[in-house]
């Protein structure tokens, strides 16, 4: 090759590769409508993002709200049937001393007519035991007395043997059994 050939080929690849420059230099650099698309996209996509932040907030607090008024409705739950036990326990208490023969048979009485004060005591114990009673007499034994007899005294007119005379002494053995 001559030395114009090699200087044209030289020019016409170094005029190649500017015109592929400017070309991959355009095709990089987007125009002007691209970059107001993908601003208004970019805007599109910050709103949606806000709504939806918005939703996990509302959903987050609803589930606080519904989570804590869950913990409550079991505390009452929890709190009712501890106050329940802890009647039914004292019914069984007052049904022993009332006579009840079975502590168990406490079971047949109606739990929910128990009604509790404001303090969460029970207020109507004695009155349900007796209710109890008067349907079911034959589960109840006889009631026993808590007053406890006297023991009796010896008797103080008896003399000792050294103060009875001879006969007083031997009436005393006959009437014992003993011999003379």
């Amino acid at each position: 090759m001559s030395e114009e050939t090699q200087s044209e080929v030289a020019v016409s690849t170094e005029a190649a590769e500017a015109t592929q420059t400017e070309t991959t230099t355009k095709a990089k650099m987007p125009t002007w409508g691209q970059v107001k698309e993908l601003r208004l996209e970019a805007a599109e996509n910050r709103v949606a993002a806000s709504k939806l932040e918005k939703q996990l907030a509302d959903a987050e607090k609803d589930f606080q709200e519904r989570l804590a008024a869950r913990e409550a409705e079991v505390r009452t739950e929890a709190q009712a049937e501890a106050r329940k036990e802890v009647a039914v326990s004292r019914l069984e208490a007052l049904a022993t001393k009332a006579g009840l023969l079975d502590p168990d048979l406490v079971s047949l009485i109606d739990a929910s007519a128990i009604e509790f004060d404001d303090n969460g005591k029970m207020k109507n114990g004695q009155e349900l035991i007796d209710a109890f009673k008067a349907s079911k007499p034959n589960l109840f034994a006889a009631q026993a007395t808590s007053s406890v007899a006297k023991t009796p005294t010896a008797i103080s007119e008896a003399k000792k043997a050294t103060d009875m005379t001879d006969e007083e002494y031997r009436a005393y053995k006959l009437s014992k059994g003993l011999s003379l």
